[in-house]
């Protein structure tokens, strides 16, 4: 689990924090708490746990160290996180709550109406496996449900390819 919060800190956290500019704060950690978010709506918080900060020495700010890019999404709705291969969807579920969260933030939906427009909008995966495909939509599908109750989902960007590894080229 470390191993997928660290990646999706270091990525969508920094995307976060990029987006708040430089962060005056006295220590890394300080900058991480003043880029956490809240729990709202029974959503759980986001600390940002595993995300890296490096200090500018003239301004003593705070920027994340994947750095910042310009051609980044502008707002969490553009975000498009594709799992090329995922398996039982483990980084799908991981990402989805921290989406949430985002979304929540950005565009004030509560927590129901920010699952249906992250499942919607911005997570998609990819498999080769049939069966692996149908526990990853189960394990997005029970994490959405955790986040905020049950409700009919929107149709998945979940696709199993249809060919297994043995399959020929042809």
């Amino acid at each position: 689990d470390y191993m997928v919060e660290f990646l999706l800190h270091d990525t969508l956290g920094a995307w976060w924090a990029g987006k708040m500019g430089p962060i005056q704060a006295d220590t890394e950690a300080e900058a991480r708490t003043m880029a956490a978010l809240p729990v709202r709506d029974g959503v759980p918080g986001v600390t940002w746990t595993y995300l890296r900060f490096v200090q500018d020495e003239k301004t003593k700010t705070w920027n994340p160290a994947a750095g910042t890019f310009d051609g980044w999404p502008k707002f969490a709705r553009l975000i498009r996180l594709l799992d090329p291969c995922m398996g039982s969807g483990h980084f799908l579920a991981f990402a989805l709550p921290l989406l949430v969260r985002l979304r929540m933030e950005e565009e004030k939906f509560r927590a129901k109406a920010a699952v249906i427009a992250v499942l919607r909008d911005n997570i998609h995966g990819l498999e080769l496996d049939e069966r692996c495909t149908q526990i990853a939509a189960f394990n997005v599908a029970l994490t959405a449900w955790k986040l905020a109750g049950y409700q009919s989902l929107p149709r998945l960007n979940l696709a199993c390819s249809g060919l297994a590894p043995s399959a020929t080229e042809a």
